[in-house]
């Protein structure tokens, strides 16, 4: 290749990366093929998953090896027990070292979701002469990659990719700017994970429908029994101004359910719990729906969410299953361990942040009126659906990528 001067200066005046070894781990599992995915942090490993489950769909036999410049166990958490995905740290920045780890994996198609280069091990997989996509470029990430002092290398790296797809604008012009001729590049947004909407039994759906008729309601999803006296606390103050207005209560322990709901009902609430076969009334305050396996019912039921656990620590539930289904996102300032898509939902008006039971009950009020709960939902659902356009334009690549490297 015509611009590997500029590498071969590099491996020339670098030491090679020391303290550490390649995991190479088993390499390849089966004949089919093996398509290898270097991320870099929850995102991007969520949305690799997410593409990874999507293409075992349709390619039979397709391998993935996902490898991390720095071995997180709490991202390798999310993908472990998948069969179909080797997880393994990248090689060092040494060349006997790289050169293991691709002869022992020979993968067929590398998409590199990390912003940052890695000069040998992009420039090794040269000897394989397999196709390259480099997915969620970024502008600061492209001028801040590894290697820039020496004159010429980042264009060198960034010419060996087939395809490239940016965040924005500015990182597709920054790529042109680079080398990467204009046809390679496309804008195509960030690279999440496409999150599929949670299920619900439609019968029910229409049964509490009819229940709540047109009643304003709002959910706190899994919420702590430490929390319990925030939310009712706010439910209290935003029912003043809101007539009517109906808290649905989901809990992160259910069994707790009865318990809850005599405290409540000691503070003179109007308390109807879902265990217990009850159904909320006219004249119900708090409905506890504490029957597991319904979240996806009652995102689709109310316009507002609460995101449970936010306000005291401990939440699980992800917030994207709230925003995919349309609900309109409220948090506390405690987003672990969901921070980066609190972040990306808070950047894009997707969400609202509140801090005690006083901000959330004025939150509630203000957002129970439809449309500006709609434009609060509209937000994170954006955020959302965006990861699918973007991991639909990737598996075109992909197959795109690998008919023209059997051809």
């Amino acid at each position: 290749m015509s611009s590997s001067l500029p590498l071969r200066a590099f491996m020339a005046l670098t030491r090679p990366e020391r303290g550490r070894q390649a995991e190479i781990g088993p390499g390849r599992k089966g004949s089919g093929p093996l398509v290898w995915i270097h991320v870099a942090g929850e995102d991007q490993v969520r949305a690799a998953t997410a593409l990874s489950r999507r293409l075992l769909q349709e390619v039979e036999g397709v391998q993935f090896l996902f490898t991390i410049d720095a071995p997180d166990r709490q991202l390798w958490r999310l993908i472990a027990g998948d069969p179909a995905i080797s997880l393994a740290a990248a090689p060092p920045e040494d060349r006997a070292a790289v050169a293991g780890f691709l002869e022992e994996w020979r993968p067929d198609l590398l998409i590199w979701a990390a912003g940052l280069m890695r000069p040998l091990l992009i420039g090794g997989v040269d000897s394989l002469e397999i196709p390259r996509l480099l997915v969620d470029a970024r502008e600061a990430e492209i001028m801040s990659s590894r290697g820039t002092w020496v004159p010429g290398l980042t264009r060198s790296l960034l010419r060996r990719f087939d395809r490239a797809l940016a965040v924005d604008a500015e990182a597709a012009g920054r790529l042109v700017r680079y080398g990467l001729e204009r046809e390679r590049v496309e804008v195509a947004g960030t690279f999440l994970e496409d999150t599929l909407p949670l299920p619900c039994d439609e019968e029910e759906r229409g049964y509490m429908a009819e229940r709540l008729a047109t009643r304003p309601v709002w959910l706190a999803a899994e919420a702590r029994e430490d929390e319990i006296a925030q939310v009712f606390d706010a439910h209290r103050k935003a029912s003043r101004r809101t007539h009517r207005l109906l808290l649905i209560v989901t809990l992160d322990a259910p069994a707790q359910g009865p318990a809850i709901r005599d405290r409540l009902a000691g503070h003179g609430a109007e308390v109807a719990l879902r265990s217990a076969d009850e159904d909320p009334v006219e004249s119900t305050e708090i409905y506890i729906a504490d029957m597991p396996g319904e979240m996806g019912l009652w995102y689709r039921l109310a316009p507002v969410t609460l995101m449970g656990g936010t306000l005291i620590g401990g939440q699980e539930r992800d917030p994207f299953e709230a925003a995919a289904l349309g609900s309109a996102v409220l948090h506390g300032p405690e987003t672990a361990p969901h921070g980066s898509r609190y972040l990306r939902l808070t950047r894009e008006g997707g969400s609202r942040i509140v801090h005690d039971a006083a901000e959330l009950g004025q939150a509630v009020e203000t957002l129970i009126a439809p449309d500006r709960a709609a434009a609060l939902a509209h937000a994170g659902w954006e955020v959302v659906s965006a990861g699918a356009e973007v991991t639909n334009r990737i598996i075109e690549l992909i197959f795109e990528m690998l008919d023209t490297r059997r051809a």
